[in-house]
């Protein structure tokens, strides 16, 4: 059994919610692409708001496999740390 520090079980619990919260932002973006409206202003800043969802979106998710990679990496040099100490 690992022991991890504190801040990588944090950092754990971050990536997954910020990958959640990703794909939910980029799902109601991609969503927000089959809505029709009658009204052409209404279209547009519908079109516009469901760009910038679509884009932060697919940013958390860099976000978090970046943060997530870190992580693993902390979650490393713990273990190497810890079998070198004895």
């Amino acid at each position: 059994m690992t022991t991890s520090l504190f801040y990588t079980k944090a950092a754990r619990v971050i990536v997954v919610l910020a990958f959640v919260l990703g794909v939910l932002s980029l799902f109601s973006g991609i969503t927000m692409l089959g809505v029709e409206s009658t009204n052409p202003a209404a279209a547009t800043q519908l079109q516009k708001l469901s760009g910038k969802s679509i884009d932060g979106g697919l940013y958390m998710i860099l976000f978090a496999a970046v943060l997530g990679v870190l992580t693993e990496i902390s979650q490393s040099l713990s273990e190497i740390v810890k079998n070198t100490k004895g």
